[in-house]
Parts: C-alpha cells; structure tokens; sequence
C-alpha cells in the first residue's frame, strides 16, 4: 500500500485505511465509529490518529471531504444542488448550501457560476 507523507512523516496504515474508507464512502457519511470498525481499531484510537497526523478532527476532516466532492460535482456536471447534496452525503439540500457557504465563503450556485465561467 503506497503511503503518504505529512510532515515528512509517513502517515499510519490504519490512517491511510480509514481515509479511503471514508472517501469511498462519502455519500453515506461514515460515522467516526463506523470507520473505526472497518479498519479495526477503537474510536478514541482513530480520532486520536486525526488529530495527532492531521491536525484536525475527523468530523472537520469529513466535512471538508464532503465540500471538495461537491465542489467537483458542481464544476463538472449539470447535477441538481439537490443531487449534489445527496451525492456528497449531506443531510439536505440546506444543510449543504449552508456548509459549503461556511467553508467556501459563497454559496454552491455562485461557486457553479464561477467555475463555468473561467
């Protein structure tokens, strides 16, 4: 399994696991003991792991996987905001607009607007 690098530290398998997992799971919006399970360690351990390598918890780290996905949907497809916010696991379509306008400073229509333009 190829690893990744962060700070010049090579980033745990169970780490590396649990990102996949995740990423290959986005939509269903893995909980932090769902993907704990999966690569066979305790909650407290992987979050641990977030934090220590990461720099940042797992729920931020699966919100901003979530932002990054629907970002890619949005410039790359004609997809409803509506499918875009079930594709990338939100809850509803306002919770969606209303992270990614936390996140990304605009709404997802605006960032849609913008992308296409350029």
């Amino acid at each position: 399994m190829p690893q990744k690098m962060i700070n010049n530290e090579k980033m745990p398998d169970k780490l590396y696991e649990a990102i996949a997992y995740m990423k290959e799971h986005l939509a269903d919006s893995p909980s932090l003991r769902e993907t704990a399970g999966y690569v066979h360690i305790s909650t407290s351990y992987l979050s641990k792991l977030f934090i220590t390598h990461l720099y940042t918890p797992y729920s931020i780290f699966i919100l901003n996987e979530k932002i990054l996905y629907a970002q890619k949907l949005l410039a790359n497809t004609d997809d409803s905001m509506a499918e875009i916010a079930e594709k990338a696991g939100f809850s509803s379509n306002t919770y969606f607009s209303d992270c990614f306008k936390r996140i990304t400073g605009i709404s997802p229509l605006q960032f849609r607007k913008a992308w296409r333009i350029v």
